[in-house]
């Protein structure tokens, strides 16, 4: 989702160009109004705004459904590896971080948390 809003704001940098640019000029003659290359410009530039502010509000939904789900974890340990890797941080850095043996560890700290929480016990 990210990516997506980060090329939503690449067409609208893109779109910010003179008038006697190809996009515009392309767009002018598919119209068959009178409207100025301006007015069909502003209008794109708008719906393509429109698009992404959809877009950003759909991204900012899941951000506080996530964190309120993490407020639900209860072992502070497992709530900040969760968030490490929500983030992209891989469990060696985790571990590094955190002073753990090595990069299993938080990994299976996060699966006997949900284990337990399932009342499962997967351990060999």
């Amino acid at each position: 989702m990210q990516k997506r809003i980060m090329q939503y704001n690449e067409l609208l940098k893109s779109m910010y160009c003179p008038v006697g640019s190809s996009w515009n000029i392309g767009k002018a003659q598919n119209q068959r109004s009178v409207r100025s290359v301006t007015e069909i410009t502003l209008d794109r530039i708008e719906e393509v705004r429109n698009l992404r502010d959809q877009l950003i509000r759909e991204y900012a939904e899941e951000v506080c459904a996530v964190e309120s789900w993490l407020l639900t974890v209860k072992d502070p340990e497992v709530e900040a590896i969760i968030r490490c890797r929500i983030v992209g941080t891989s469990y060696k850095v985790i571990s590094q971080k955190m002073g753990m043996d090595n990069e299993a560890t938080p990994r299976k700290r996060v699966r006997r948390y949900f284990d337990n929480l399932n009342g499962q016990d997967h351990r060999q």
